[in-house]
């Protein structure tokens, strides 16, 4: 196998001086293609801080990560947006859906921001939308759906009955 992931020594502080907290400090591991990993500790023990300096959502204080031997931590802001847009998929606790696009508009934002084909936008849309079993629920807003009833939050200042 080859390796995906490889984190060496990082590091992440918020704070300086005498306030200085270690989110992160000196996590080392690498995966392998194909692997799965669980990343599991007590509260404040820094999986999220973690997630998100692999994620590219914050950046390490100190010490690199390699995603098949490419420094992410040292990416430019257009090489990360780029980066993020075709290589890394997000999955949140929470849905963090545009409450303004339907849900099909959703799903093919990341295809119109790369300026897919059209016909091939489509095409992703009609496979994703079967393989989840959502084609009923393309055209509605988020939160208006009752699969949306479930454990998600309601969105402050709209009742859960009405869409946006």
């Amino acid at each position: 196998m080859n390796t995906l992931l490889e984190i060496k020594d990082a590091r992440k502080y918020y704070g300086s001086g005498n306030a200085v907290s270690k989110a992160l400090n000196g996590v080392s591991f690498s995966m392998e293609h194909g692997e799965f990993t669980a990343i599991m500790g007590a509260s404040g023990s820094g999986k999220s801080t973690l997630l998100n300096v692999i994620a590219t959502i914050d950046r390490p204080s100190f010490g690199s990560i390699l995603l098949e031997g490419r420094d992410i931590a040292e990416m430019k802001e257009g090489e990360l947006a780029t980066f993020r847009r075709d290589r890394l998929g997000f999955i949140f606790q929470e849905y963090n859906l545009l409450d303004t696009l339907t849900v099909a508009e959703n799903i093919v934002l990341p295809l119109n921001l790369k300026k897919c084909p059209l016909r091939e936008t489509e095409k992703r849309l009609a496979k994703a939308a079967a393989s989840l079993e959502i084609a009923d629920q393309l055209s509605k807003f988020p939160g208006s759906s009752p699969a949306d009833s479930g454990s998600a939050p309601p969105v402050p200042g709209r009742s859960s009955q009405s869409p946006p």
